[in-house]
């Protein structure tokens, strides 16, 4: 057999909260006495630290179940469930794990996104703000002529990105040098943006969490289920075969 029971370690990086059995302590506890040799020592961090990271994931660890299939390892034999039956369990495993991770995060950050939902319910009735589709809101500030990109352009922007409660996450003026990147390489709320936008434009851009970062966020500036507020000017489409330094001009 090849099965390892450290191929559990490659889906516990998120919280369960199922598996049903026994819980019960032994009925006699060891000491630190009892614990008189190198094996005896090993034996104790061994078993451990692999219940005290399957609990921390969230996995009530069966006790009678994990003793028998101990004692069947020690006593040389063969596992119930064999290599395909085990990648099948921890596939299962793991999607069982995610999908609890994102009721959690759900649940966690449920006020978040209702605050910005409630911003831009209100916002929405404000002059010279539209709205798309998509939900994304935006209000032209100052409205360019010259071309508009495509998904497939390479754009370069000044911009500046702030949170709900006023915060600065990120500013192209503060760095003193535009960004270039491609239309369709960033989250959904700046690509629609962007397309809607005339080289010269200035808009100031409203972004819902389903349009921007969502759950997962972006670092330490961007936590997840944000509202997206920046201010956004399109100077100019590149040329992906303009000299580097016309492109730069």
């Amino acid at each position: 057999m090849k099965f390892r029971s450290t191929a559990i370690a490659a889906v516990l990086g998120v919280s369960l909260a199922a598996c049903n059995g026994s819980t019960e302590a032994p009925a006699e506890p060891i000491t630190i006495e009892d614990l008189d040799t190198i094996d005896k020592k090993a034996s104790y961090l061994i078993g451990y630290r692999n219940a005290a990271d399957m609990t921390e994931s969230g996995i009530i660890v069966d006790r009678d179940v994990m003793d028998a299939a101990i004692a069947a390892a020690l006593d040389g034999a063969e596992p119930l469930i064999d290599d395909a039956g085990a990648q099948q369990v921890f596939r299962e495993l793991q999607r069982i794990l995610q999908d609890r991770e994102l009721e959690r995060r759900k649940e966690e950050y449920a006020p978040r996104l209702a605050a910005a939902e409630a911003f831009l319910e209100e916002n929405k009735s404000k002059e010279g703000v539209l709205t798309t589709e998509s939900g994304l809101q935006y209000k032209v500030v100052r409205e360019g002529t010259g071309a508009q990109p495509t998904i497939i352009d390479t754009v370069r922007v000044d911009y500046e990105g702030k949170l709900l409660d006023g915060t600065i996450f990120d500013s192209s003026y503060e760095r003193g040098e535009p960004l270039e990147f491609d239309t369709g390489g960033v989250i959904p709320g700046w690509t629609e943006a962007l397309q809607l936008m005339k080289v010269g434009s200035e808009f100031e851009v409203y972004i819902h969490p389903d349009l921007g970062y969502g759950l997962r966020g972006a670092g330490a500036g961007i936590g997840p289920q944000e509202l997206l507020i920046f201010k956004v000017e399109l100077l100019d489409i590149v040329d992906p075969d303009a000299p580097a330094d016309e492109a730069a001009q």
